[in-house]
């Protein structure tokens, strides 16, 4: 094999990986979950199962996988049932 053949194929990995890459972070978070769960059921090494498995369930929140693990939500979450008066606020005159 020559040098030049294993260059391309080390650029054509890096080109497709960061395609996919790209295509994964742009998907709507509906496909997102329904092409987890479709690879989900290929036999997967643990490694790549894990993040698959986190992308598949559903989360509570935005979706961006920080709000539903912090500690601020879990008491927000708590509060749900509460009401809190709503106050607005005149804008100061310059």
């Amino acid at each position: 094999m020559t040098m030049h053949a294993l260059q391309l194929g080390v650029v054509v990995l890096i080109v497709a990986g960061c395609c996919a890459h790209a295509t994964w972070t742009l998907l709507p978070l509906a496909a997102r979950r329904a092409v987890a769960n479709t690879l989900l059921r290929l036999p997967l090494p643990t490694r790549l199962a894990a993040p698959l498995r986190r992308a598949a369930s559903v989360s509570e929140g935005c979706a961006c996988t920080g709000c539903d693990r912090s500690k601020a939500s879990k008491v927000r979450h708590a509060e749900v049932g509460t009401t809190h008066r709503v106050t607005f606020h005149s804008k100061l005159r310059r």
